[in-house]
């Protein structure tokens, strides 16, 4: 009986070692972002006002029509690609492409093509701001450019630092090859001075400062159709 059941116990016991269970991957990250705006307008004008600016036509179109996508691909590696497709021309437009390299001593390195840190308007998401479009003063700065910079937060992240350099002026593909465009520099410090009854009274001052070279300046800033 002994032999028996050691017989059978042996019977039992698996030929091969058990498979590991293997552990989802986990980079890259892909989150999905997307905006779609359109814009739709009905006029109605007398007589004067006819005569004095003319036919103000109805109309509808889509203002912006985004696909993009953000994540990490390494614990300290971050990207955000975003393209617009309501160019007119057939063809998208480079919105932020970038990468963030996080985590290092003085902050995070970013290289691509994203907003430059110059003035409050342009660092405002355009899903956050108060009118359909930005003030006519972002016509007078660089906007999204090539390039690469840092930034950082400090003092328990009260205060802010943005430096860059960048290519100017970019095309709709964020580039610039040849003689016809120069480079520029942008920074921006930022810093809490009010923060109470849990962030319902705010008062947040801050300075910036670009510098272009002087052959870029008439190209640097595109239409307001690409100030998205």
């Amino acid at each position: 009986v002994a032999q028996l059941e050691a017989e059978l116990a042996w019977r039992r016991t698996p030929t091969c070692c058990p498979t590991p269970q293997q552990q989802k991957p986990q980079w890259p990250t892909i989150t999905p972002t997307g905006l779609l705006q359109a814009d739709v307008a009905w006029f109605d004008q007398d007589d004067a006002n006819r005569q004095t600016v003319g036919d103000i036509e109805n109309g509808a179109a889509i203002r912006r029509g985004r696909i993009g996508a953000l994540g990490q691909v390494a614990a300290n590696v971050a990207y955000r690609l975003e393209f617009e497709f309501s160019t007119g021309n057939g063809n998208p437009l480079f919105l932020d492409t970038f990468v963030d390299v996080q985590q290092l001593p003085f902050g995070t390195f970013r290289g691509g093509h994203w907003i430059q840190p110059i003035g409050f308007n342009a660092q405002t998401p355009i899903r956050f701001t108060t009118f359909m479009e930005r003030s006519l003063l972002q016509a007078l700065v660089p906007f999204r450019e090539t390039g690469m910079g840092v930034y950082n937060s400090f003092w328990d992240q009260r205060a802010t630092y943005q430096a860059t350099a960048f290519r100017a002026p970019t095309d709709q593909l964020g580039g610039n090859v040849g003689d016809s465009g120069g480079f520029g520099g942008a920074g921006r410090m930022t810093y809490l001075l009010v923060d109470q009854c849990d962030g319902r009274r705010l008062l947040h001052v801050g300075s910036s400062l670009g510098v272009i070279d002087r052959v870029a300046i008439p190209q640097a800033f595109p239409p307001p159709q690409e100030h998205n």
